[in-house]
């Protein structure tokens, strides 16, 4: 692909963006936010008609802080539009890619995603930035980066055609850690990225079979937390430093941990990120709340302050390694394991599995009875029939080897904070729930 100085300029203007003044970064997302409301309002049929009942009009976004006025959107809220009225109608069907979330909040999401982000990102120095910024910020060059051994234990691979790619499913690596562990070493990646939990038991895993050597360069978590406690065993086992990103498979990486690893530094070039209290107001730096993040590249279903159900704070004070980028600290992330006959179940796995269940499941919660069985409690939408307890149970059955009961229930179980755990073991003390 040939590039022209535009192209170049703007890719300069856009990975740099981390160390300008904070000023001009907000002048890029008023740019930004302007290009993508106007998109939505102009072709996406559920903005339009949920701004308008909110008395929102774009012609009226004149400065930035007007953007405040918006309404948060949520999950339930986009589901109950058509999937007609959720999409850009600029869009052909041809030119969508549906995925799914990973259903970790317990509400399974279908989403389109967008093909033609490259008419953004018009070479693959963006993809390598966005993602493995803590490598650009090391010195590493987006050709160098492609050309790492990369191994992804996950739900869904990545789209990537390489000889220095291995992907490993994880129900693979949860039926067998050590089988996993050496196929890994016999190809020698430099580069290591799957969930928290699931990296942490590879290193566990690691550290027993002393005679299956693996170092490697680098090792990214994602999709939970990563404690001190999982970090030491991660670094011991790999003789690397290991990196935690926050993000979410709806709207991409949103922020990247830096050499200090006190906080995720926001992808501010990608998006605005607002911690908000219940009512959607603006809250104060130093302060927790909900995270609502406008993308602002996602044009065939824009997400545009949209209630991520995570919990987080951004610092007032700049991090002490320089960057400009504002830091992101999240603190109701969960992840975890369930133990069923035995078999270790990732949080996630379990959770994903039901993504493709979105029309017909509004909510769930996964639970453990005292007598080791599994409970799959649904809020049904109006969309639900008795043959999906079937298709559920039976996909469960071939998947996991696990067949629920499934039980249609009006409200999900809270624990002492109010929120709704997705998954509850209730062999536990009634304390622990």
């Amino acid at each position: 692909m040939r590039l022209t100085w535009r192209d170049n300029f703007y890719f300069a203007l856009w990975d740099n963006i981390h160390n300008l003044p904070y000023f001009l970064i907000k002048k890029w997302h008023k740019i930004q936010i302007a290009r993508i409301v106007k998109e939505a309002y102009s072709h996406v049929p559920m903005y339009r008609t949920f701004w308008s009942k909110h008395g929102i009009f774009p012609n009226e976004l004149k400065k930035f802080d007007d953007f405040r006025q918006f309404p948060v959107i949520i999950k339930s809220i986009i589901r109950s539009f058509s999937k007609e009225e959720q999409l850009n109608s600029s869009f052909l069907d041809n030119q969508l890619e549906w995925r799914q979330t990973s259903g970790s909040t317990g509400e399974p999401f279908r989403f389109p995603a967008n093909p033609l982000y490259a008419k953004y990102f018009p070479d693959k120095r963006f993809l390598a930035s966005a993602r493995r910024r803590f490598l650009i910020w090391r010195g590493i060059t987006p050709n160098q980066i492609f050309s790492l051994r990369f191994c992804f234990i996950g739900c869904r691979s990545y789209q990537v055609l390489s000889p220095n790619y291995l992907f490993i499913p994880i129900s693979e690596f949860n039926s067998n850690p050590e089988t996993a562990l050496q196929k890994i070493a016999i190809f020698k990646p430099e580069l290591i990225e799957s969930m928290t939990t699931v990296v942490e038991e590879l290193a566990r895993c690691a550290l027993k079979k002393s005679t299956v050597p693996l170092t490697v360069a680098y090792v990214v978590t994602t999709g939970e937390r990563m404690a001190k406690a999982q970090r030491n065993i991660i670094e011991k086992a790999f003789g690397c430093e290991a990196f935690n990103l926050y993000g979410m498979e709806e709207i991409g990486t949103v922020g990247t941990e830096c050499r200090l690893h006190c906080g995720f530094h926001i992808a501010e070039e990608s998006y605005l990120v607002e911690i908000l209290d219940s009512d959607g107001n603006l809250l104060p730096t130093d302060t927790f709340g909900r995270v609502v993040i406008t993308s602002f590249y996602n044009d065939s279903m824009p997400f545009i302050k949209y209630d991520t159900g995570d919990e987080g704070m951004i610092f007032k004070k700049s991090c002490a390694c320089g960057l400009s980028s504002r830091l992101l600290i999240i603190q109701s992330r969960r992840g975890g394991h369930l133990t069923v006959g035995g078999v270790r179940y990732n949080a996630i796995e379990l959770s994903y599995s039901l993504g493709e269940f979105s029309d017909t499941i509004f909510r769930y919660q996964i639970v453990k009875t005292a007598e080791g069985k599994i409970e799959l409690h649904v809020i049904p939408t109006v969309d639900f029939h008795e043959s999906d307890v079937a298709t559920i149970s039976e996909k469960w059955r071939q998947k996991f080897k696990i067949i629920p009961k499934i039980i249609l229930v009006d409200s999900l179980t809270t624990d002492r904070s109010g929120k709704t755990p997705v998954i509850i073991e209730k062999s536990q003390t009634d304390n622990d729930i």
